[in-house]
């Protein structure tokens, strides 16, 4: 099984009243980068994974420095021959 399809997004929800403003990738194929997305398709924001690492977390940062809200989020996972396509929500 490629390593892009074991990867792990938590936590699902992220519940930012909980106390943890950070939704982790964990078991990540090599090289990996992520693309996340809103619901409606509009680019937010790439994590890239350090060469020997496997795991990234995101702080819910936008590219345009913006915290994202409440929603439903997509993601996109690339590395070398593999995709990986997914969801996650984040509740405020």
């Amino acid at each position: 099984k490629p390593q892009g399809e074991a990867a792990e997004i938590y936590p699902q929800p992220l519940v930012l009243s909980r106390g943890n403003p950070f939704l982790h990738f964990d078991h990540l194929p090599a090289e990996a980068i992520i693309y996340i997305f809103s619901s409606n398709g509009k680019y937010l924001q790439t994590l890239r994974t350090e060469s020997n690492e496997r795991s990234v977390s995101w702080n819910l940062v936008t590219k345009d420095g913006e915290m994202a809200g409440s929603g439903v989020y997509l993601y996109r996972i690339e590395s070398p021959g593999e995709e990986k396509t997914g969801k996650f929500v984040l509740v405020r």
